[in-house]
């Protein structure tokens, strides 16, 4: 009559032990997921005339790799490349530091530093653009539930004043037929495809591990 019983245990603690893996892989996709939309939404509310917004962008560099940039902003004050990160906890890191680390719960998790994380794709898209360094400018943003403490050249901002950021660079760059050539370029770039997404998500993660180790 036990046996039945401790079938049963078994098949649940399987089937926590699953769904505890699941939790696990799928979490910090599903938060980066919701962050970037997130982010999304606040970055329509700028004025449409004047910012042209385009979200999640898998481009092709030259040597055959793909960068996939959260959020570009394209303005006469400059192209905005804009990292997203949704990640809960005290953040420290500094613009010199390889790795930025996360506290929570008296434990502390390291990640790559978003600003570096940036500059690979600011320099990529400058590659693709041909445009010079000074008219693309880097933003990282954090979504609520992070406290930030770090020093840092690049601005790393909470979401609610990502727009006021933007905003505050008032410096003409671009005139009007470039922000449209180079929006256009972009879209024309970008690669809409599922497939490519998860190629590229899975070198990424590759990446990372490798990075860890």
């Amino acid at each position: 009559m036990n046996t039945g019983r401790e079938n049963m245990i078994y098949i649940y603690l399987i089937l926590f032990g699953l769904w505890c893996i699941g939790v696990k892989v799928l979490a910090p996709k599903t938060k980066g997921v919701l962050g970037e939309r997130k982010v999304a939404g606040i970055l329509r509310r700028l004025p449409e005339g004047n910012y042209r917004v385009i979200n999640n962008v898998l481009l092709r560099r030259k040597q055959g790799n793909t960068v996939q940039i959260d959020h570009i902003v394209v303005s006469v004050y400059g192209v905005f490349v804009i990292e997203t990160k949704n990640i809960s906890g005290l953040i420290v890191g500094n613009d010199f530091s390889e790795q930025w680390v996360k506290y929570m719960y008296r434990l502390k998790y390291p990640f790559f530093s978003p600003t570096r994380q940036n500059y690979g794709h600011i320099k990529a898209l400058g590659e693709l653009l041909e445009l010079p360094g000074d008219k693309l400018i880097s933003i990282v943003v954090f979504l609520p539930g992070a406290r930030l403490r770090v020093k840092s050249r690049v601005p790393v901002v909470y979401a609610k004043h990502l727009n006021k950021t933007i905003r505050s660079y008032k410096t003409e760059k671009l005139d009007s037929a470039q922000v449209r050539a180079v929006e256009s370029r972009i879209r024309s770039l970008n690669i809409c495809s599922k497939k490519a997404m998860k190629r590229h998500v899975k070198r990424v993660a590759k990446q990372s591990r490798r990075h860890r180790t």
